[in-house]
């Protein structure tokens, strides 16, 4: 595996460098992280924490180098930041949610180019390969599809993915298959759904305790993983729509992804990140 930078979130943000895990950079502006997303090249990433929930940290990278700045949020001071995530194909924009926004704000001008807005309460967000669909995952069960061109959501009504008091942890498209996305949910619960119809593809109930992350394979249209508190990450196969194996940790898993190359994953655990 060539080098590469990934984030670990927790009581402060961190950066290691692999597959030789080390730390290379430790983030002083945010402490408590409750969301953090890499631009697509990987040249800055945006975090948002509890000490200071109205405010973003942007923290560049160059040449090995990490420099932060902090800004004030889209809508000021005592405005709470849920989630953030970074657009596929442009570094210029970053998708906010706060109150019961979401917003795709421009950083530079410091100007919200898409305004969503009766998206309340929202946990979680992604968007697919060419920025046009966000989901948007909230803490009653729902998963909003919004659409960037129209500046409106795809459907009349949220897709309800599971009971009201059961949130949504984290929400991912599909990265060959663009009418895929799926979310992962505080009951265990693991979702499939298309985003042109709305129609539920399939729901797996493998995890015995929170799912809290979802993660599609960037070379694979039928494999993807999800990680739950249970200790385990389990691999599913959408085509024969059934899990076919698992991974167990030693403590909880918290967080899943790939690398860019498909055939390296990344395991984030309550106690230590396990690259695969």
């Amino acid at each position: 595996m060539d080098s590469l930078n990934i984030v670990t979130c927790g009581s402060s943000l961190k950066v290691w460098s692999l597959p030789d895990t080390v730390q290379v950079y430790e983030g002083a502006n945010v402490k408590k992280v409750t969301s953090a997303t890499w631009n697509y090249d990987g040249s800055c990433l945006a975090s948002c924490g509890v000490d200071k929930p109205d405010h973003i940290t942007l923290t560049h990278t160059k040449n090995d180098r990490f420099s932060s700045v902090d800004i004030i949020g889209p809508h000021g001071r005592n405005a709470q930041i849920t989630a953030l995530q970074y657009p596929r194909t442009t570094s210029k924009f970053l998708c906010i949610a706060t109150g019961d926004h979401v917003l795709l704000y421009d950083i530079n001008k410091k100007k919200s180019r898409q305004d969503f807005n009766k998206v309340p309460n929202v946990t979680c967000l992604s968007m697919n390969h060419n920025d046009k669909y966000i989901a948007a995952g909230t803490s009653m069960g729902q998963l909003y599809v919004l659409n960037s061109l129209t500046g409106r959501p795809s459907f009349t009504q949220p897709i309800q993915i599971t009971d009201e008091d059961s949130a949504l942890t984290a929400t991912a498209f599909n990265n060959i298959k663009y009418s895929m996305v799926g979310a992962s949910c505080d009951d265990g619960s693991v979702g499939f759904w298309d985003v042109n119809t709305g129609k539920e593809l399939q729901t797996f109930r493998e995890h015995k305790a929170p799912a809290t992350g979802i993660a599609f394979s960037p070379v694979n249209e039928v494999l993807v993983l999800s990680a739950g508190l249970d200790k385990r990450c389990v691999c599913y196969d959408t085509s024969l729509k059934r899990p076919f194996t698992s991974i167990t940790l030693d403590a909880p898993v918290t967080s899943v992804d790939f690398a860019s190359d498909g055939s390296n994953l990344i395991l984030g655990s309550s106690q230590v990140c396990f690259p695969f």
